[in-house]
């Protein structure tokens, strides 16, 4: 975070709170983006979510749409992004705010938005859980596939790479088509992915990146494939050597997790 970006973010909250209509909602926007941007669960008092649901009170459909874009796309986002477990009402929430973002991106036109509220759509998609959770896996499923051909990896790296991370996932849990070649679909997205984390440096990424695949070969073992146990160890190996790196904890404990049932598998050998 940069000192420069705070300090403005400070000036924007002032001019929120003194303000009404669509001048206070532009700067509930970059408030709710600065939040967004800079990972922070909690800045002055405020989560991303709010200043977003804030800035779309100010803004009735349409008037000011560029705003209530940008509005809807952060709440949608936010919401997406937040807690786990069934949530499936805030998850159609998100659906309804990310699907009206999108056609406003595509009015105005802002292409880059555009992409990106799609695939938080089909990151909202795939988090269901219910009685549409098949349906909405395979929209999903067929969302990213578009999406993979539109985002240019070099131009958007971020964007391209955590679409194939989210299209790996959606092809695992699918419960439509043959195991094999949704497993296939899944380490072809999963690769894309962790090809890109390399290039941008990424410990994270590329330690998510190489559990991702550790993951995939670890439930090929049981649909027969002989070579997925020494690849799960493989790349569950190559997800370790970011353990003692700054990632976060939780990913460190699925890495050492992971790296232990393909040994297990394996029966221990090396």
């Amino acid at each position: 975070m940069e000192p420069g970006d705070e300090k403005e973010a400070h000036e924007q909250l002032q001019i929120a709170r003194s303000n009404l209509g669509p001048q206070a909602a532009a700067a509930w926007v970059h408030v709710g983006e600065f939040i967004a941007d800079n990972d922070l669960d909690l800045w002055s008092g405020l989560t991303a979510k709010t200043c977003f649901r804030t800035a779309l009170d100010l803004l009735p459909p349409g008037v000011h749409d560029p705003f209530r874009a940008d509005a809807l796309l952060g709440y949608g986002a936010a919401l997406t992004e937040e807690g786990s477990g069934y949530r499936d009402p805030v998850l159609e929430e998100a659906i309804t705010c990310l699907s009206e973002a999108i056609l406003l991106f595509a009015a105005i036109p802002d292409r880059e938005a555009e992409l990106e509220a799609r695939y938080f759509r089909a990151y909202a998609n795939s988090e269901l859980v219910g009685i549409s959770r098949f349906a909405a896996g395979e929209n999903a499923i067929v969302e990213l596939e578009d999406l993979r051909g539109l985002v240019n990896p070099r131009a958007n790296p971020v964007l391209f790479a955590n679409i194939h991370s989210l299209l790996g996932n959606a092809y695992l849990d699918r419960a439509e088509g043959d195991p094999r070649e949704n497993h296939t679909q899944a380490k072809t997205a999963f690769r894309a992915a962790l090809k890109v984390h390399r290039r941008m440096g990424s410990k994270v990424g590329c330690a998510q990146g190489n559990l991702d695949l550790a993951v995939t070969f670890n439930r090929l073992r049981t649909l027969g494939d002989p070579k997925a146990s020494r690849n799960a160890i493989y790349c569950a190996r190559k997800a370790t050597a970011f353990v003692d790196t700054d990632i976060h904890l939780e990913l460190k404990t699925t890495i050492l997790v992971t790296y232990a049932k393909a040994l297990q598998n394996r029966g221990g050998r090396r």
